[in-house]
């Protein structure tokens, strides 16, 4: 009889695989973090359990997310026109 799974057993494979992602591609990971909806919320605490330096996590928070509101800012300002009234 196959032993059964345990509770959280995915998750801590997600968890570990985010871990490594973190590790590989710090910064990056920041950045992109701030445009997909579960990596924004996920990539502050993963940035703290590998111990990513305070100084370049909030580098690349800062800059990630001067981008996110350009980038939004300037789709409303094109879309913008063409919606209702």
């Amino acid at each position: 009889m196959p032993a059964p799974l345990q509770a959280g057993a995915g998750r801590r494979r997600y968890t570990e695989r985010a871990l490594g992602l973190i590790e590989r591609r710090g910064a990056g990971a920041v950045f992109v973090g701030r445009f997909t909806a579960v990596l924004r919320t996920l990539v502050p605490t993963l940035c703290r359990a590998t111990r990513m330096p305070l100084r370049r996590y909030l580098l690349w928070s800062v800059v990630s997310s001067a981008m996110w509101a350009l980038v939004f800012v300037l789709i409303g300002h094109v879309i913008g026109p063409a919606g209702p009234g």
